[in-house]
């Protein structure tokens, strides 16, 4: 079977995603966007250590994770309703303000444990409606066959802003303070929204400028892409469905709300045979390695005397792995046999998080750190290409709030039971626990004939 849609006809040849220069300007969007993210919340744990108490500290990081987890699903049918882009440009635009108007509050006096908590509150509101919408950007900006290295990319960039963000933020910290650090998000933020507004959508131009025919001209193109046809100048035709005029209140009043468009997304997604098992998936194995990875490692390394350095070249070994594999599906792109070889992969990533906690030396954890690292590398890209061809282009910012929320959604429960299991057995056993696990949910899944067959485009 074919994950992909099928084909109207065949797909014109196109330049692989690296050499596109629009591609390259929503990575460059989506990039900095992430190491603002990460300057951000450095910067916001390390001014929260130094006037809260540690469970002070802990409800502060918090607050952020419960609305974004609660409203993804809502912020992707935001993104469905209003446009991919529109959403996401507009929820950057408002990461902008916000952290311009702390900036300006912390120059002026010190900063509150109010201040934090509402900080991170807004923060997350604001994520749940910039992930999914970001999420959703690729399909209409690239031809489904250079998805799966629009994803390896976006991989690559998401471990270079885990690098490079921290030491960054620490950086600016501790030579200029918090202001400094605040107001470098401020521009990297910025620099953020340039970008994506400067990326081009395969939309057609004729198309009407308000929010509901934006959103659909967003899904007619991203159906367009999906069947390899190029986008035209012509508008809509009658076929299409009418066209919301911006001053028409009684026919914006007759479209479902936002509830009933997070109810239709969550029914589509259910009775999807592709999408939920996929996202089943995804969301076992991030919960079953997000707890040792995080909560585990410290503890483990402490316990085997390697110390703070341990956890560094444990996380380096797996980093160094999963960007090995994102690199060669960016070089490689389209890769055969997607579904069985996507679920083998997750399959590996269990025996190596094994070996972690069973190791007795520094360096075979981090060979087998690197290890789980190159299985985390491809499943990630090819899982969520999966996702993304599956998905009908009129649900795709549902199904991204609900694949964001597969991805970390369960990690606060994850640290928590690792923290317990820790102490009622040992750090080591947290990761056999969880090879364990992961490797039943890979077994499992190759025993589904739609994900083990599943084909990319």
């Amino acid at each position: 079977m074919s994950a992909g849609r099928s084909a109207a006809g065949p797909i014109p040849s196109v330049r692989p995603a690296f050499r596109d220069a629009n591609v390259l300007r929503w990575l460059l969007g989506y990039g900095t966007g992430l190491l603002g993210d990460q300057v951000y919340y450095v910067t916001l744990s390390w001014t929260a250590v130094q006037i809260a108490t540690p469970t002070q500290v802990g409800l502060i990081l918090a607050a952020g994770a419960v609305p974004r987890a609660a409203l993804l699903i809502v912020g992707g049918a935001v993104a469905d309703r209003y446009g991919a882009k529109r959403t996401a440009l507009l929820s950057d635009a408002a990461r902008v303000l916000v952290m311009a108007a702390v900036t300006l509050v912390v120059l002026a006096d010190a900063p509150s444990i109010a201040l934090l908590v509402g900080l991170t509150i807004v923060f997350g509101v604001i994520d749940a409606l910039f992930l999914p919408a970001a999420g959703a950007l690729p399909p209409r900006i690239v031809s489904p066959t250079e998805l799966a290295r629009v994803q390896s990319m976006r991989s690559l960039l998401q471990r270079m802003a885990l690098v490079g963000g921290p030491p960054l933020a620490g950086f600016l910290v501790a030579q200029h303070g918090v202001v400094v650090a605040f107001g470098a998000t401020v521009l990297l933020f910025a620099v953020s929204v340039a970008a994506l507004a400067a990326t081009r959508l395969l939309v057609p131009a004729g198309a009407s400028s308000s929010p509901g025919a934006h959103a659909h001209a967003e899904a007619r193109a991203g159906a367009d892409a999906g069947a390899g046809v190029e986008p035209t100048d012509a508008p809509a035709s009658p076929r299409d469905g009418p066209v919301v005029p911006p001053g028409d209140g009684s026919a914006r009043a007759a479209r479902p709300g936002l509830l009933a468009d997070t109810l239709e997304g969550l029914r589509y997604v259910a009775g999807h045979r592709l999408l939920l098992p996929m996202l089943v998936v995804v969301a076992i194995a991030e919960i079953a390695i997000a707890g040792p990875l995080n909560t585990g490692l410290p503890l483990l390394s402490s316990s085997q005397g390697w110390g703070a350095a341990g956890v560094g070249w444990i996380l380096a070994g797996f980093g160094a792995g999963a960007t090995a594999t994102a690199l060669t599906i960016t070089i490689v792109g389209r890769v055969p046999h997607a579904g069985r070889i996507s679920l083998v992969a997750v399959m590996v990533m269990g025996p190596s998080l094994g070996a972690i906690g069973a190791s007795s030396t520094l360096g075979g954890a981090v060979v087998a750190a690197g290890v789980a690292g190159l299985g985390s590398g491809v499943c990630a890209t090819l899982l969520s290409t999966f996702v993304l061809t599956s998905s009908d282009p009129a649900q795709l910012g549902r199904v991204m709030g609900l694949m964001s929320f597969a991805s970390f959604g369960g990690a606060p429960i994850a640290y928590a039971v690792t923290g317990v299991l820790a102490d009622l057995t040992s750090a080591g056993t947290t990761f056999v626990v969880s090879g364990v696990a992961v490797t039943l949910v890979g077994a499992a899944a190759l025993f589904d004939a739609r994900l083990r067959t599943a084909e990319l485009p």
